[in-house]
């Protein structure tokens, strides 16, 4: 009986290591969707930022990347 207690409480154990690592891989695929998120909205905003300068100095010429955010 105690071979067989013992046998249960190894499987949970490894049931619980595996349900880990999947929340693992999960928390990791998280993250790389947020960072991709960030970068979006980083390039979002410098598109932003480039429209706005674009429209306060329509007369001056520039290329781009003189203005210091390419």
């Amino acid at each position: 009986m105690f071979n067989q207690h013992h046998r249960n409480l190894h499987q949970q154990f490894f049931q619980i290591v595996a349900k880990k690592a999947q929340l693992l891989e999960l928390l990791e695929e998280l993250c790389q969707l947020q960072i991709q998120l960030l970068q979006f909205q980083f390039l979002r905003f410098r598109l932003h930022l480039l429209q706005q300068n674009k429209r306060s100095q329509p007369l001056q010429n520039q290329q781009d990347g003189e203005d210091g955010f390419l």
